[in-house]
């Protein structure tokens, strides 16, 4: 009798395994359950990172009003990418693969994918400008069609795989299935290569024009501006290579998922879930590299203090404050 409760009490607890990596679920790729864990884990550690490094750029920015300038706009609005990017990848609950949550994680990762990716091409763009010599109110109407490009644009890709249902597991979240390899590479990875290689040209001939620029210019002032807005470029370069290097993961674990789509390399994966939400991290290294913060403590008590007298702007400060963000010097307001 003894042995039968036993046996009564064992069947009646549940299979831990399938209960929590039931079948048909993004972990399927796995042939061992707790290999997604560890990448959900490593997912949510970096995508931890990649948070605090946005916020840390979002205060830092406001905290010293440098969202005036052209250049801290841009920064701005690319942390404001990075930083919702990180959101779909706090999600580590195993997913059913017919579930909307599993599809709208899907979309989300795609279409702020895209605004990251745009973002990055902006910044390319008003450099280039910039060096181009544009005036600040060309610079201040692109603004607005880089809202327009970078938040709308996103949708279309985001949306085409809705139309072969391919949102679903894919790996150890939720993206374009395995069965959509080409739908992937279309939505995604060929437009990438393509705005890192428009990316990386831009650079390159913006470089050829100012080291011209070295050798023809001949007053003092001239060779001083061409110098300094070498240096804004030398940082602002660094937000599209972050991006650039970071992707690389990625993209090389998918084309081993195109090639051996029954074959998953699990350290591949975990490169791919260790880089894929690092940028905001990445990116608030950039900044804080290219950036001093004068009077820190006197400014961030100026910005909550209500009864403070005498407050501390640093633009009144007459040291450089070595702001990649003040590009070209041109105020917005």
């Amino acid at each position: 009798s003894s042995s039968s409760s036993n046996s009564l009490i064992v069947s009646s607890v549940p299979d831990m395994s399938t209960t929590i990596f039931p079948s048909h679920t993004f972990c399927d790729d796995f042939s061992d359950p707790s290999s997604c864990n560890s990448l959900n884990i490593v997912r949510q550690l970096t995508a931890t990172f990649s948070f605090i490094g946005c916020a840390f750029i979002i205060f830092a920015i406001v905290i010293y009003k440098r969202w005036h300038t052209v250049g801290g706009k841009l920064v701005l609005f690319l942390t404001l990418s990075a930083l919702m990017n990180t959101f779909p990848y706090f999600d580590g609950d195993t997913i059913d693969q017919a579930s909307t949550k599993c599809v709208t994680q899907g979309w989300f990762i795609t279409y702020l994918d895209w605004t990251v990716l745009l973002w990055n091409a902006c910044v390319t763009h008003c450099v280039f400008q910039a060096t181009h010599r544009k005036p600040v109110e060309s610079l201040e109407k692109n603004m607005k069609f880089y809202h327009l490009v970078c938040w709308l644009i996103p949708i279309i890709p985001s949306s085409i795989p809705f139309a072969w249902n391919a949102y679903g597991p894919s790996g150890a979240w939720c993206w374009v299935t395995n069965t959509h390899i080409g739908l992937r590479f279309g939505v995604w990875y060929i437009p990438m290569i393509l705005v890192l290689l428009y990316i990386g040209s831009a650079y390159f001939l913006m470089y050829r024009k100012l080291n011209k620029s070295n050798q023809t210019y001949r007053t003092d002032a001239a060779d001083t501006d061409s110098l300094e807005l070498k240096e804004e470029i030398n940082t602002l370069k660094w937000y599209p290579v972050v991006y650039f290097v970071l992707s690389l993961f990625a993209l090389v674990n998918r084309i081993q998922n195109a090639a051996a789509p029954h074959h998953p390399l699990f350290g591949l994966y975990i490169l791919h879930a260790l880089s894929t939400p690092l940028q905001g991290l990445f990116n608030s290294f950039v900044y804080w590299k290219g950036n001093k913060f004068p009077h820190f403590y006197q400014t961030l008590k100026s910005r909550f203090s209500k009864n403070a007298v005498n407050v501390y702007h640093p633009q009144d400060d007459d040291s450089d404050s070595g702001d990649d963000t003040d590009l070209l010097g041109q105020q917005w307001e």
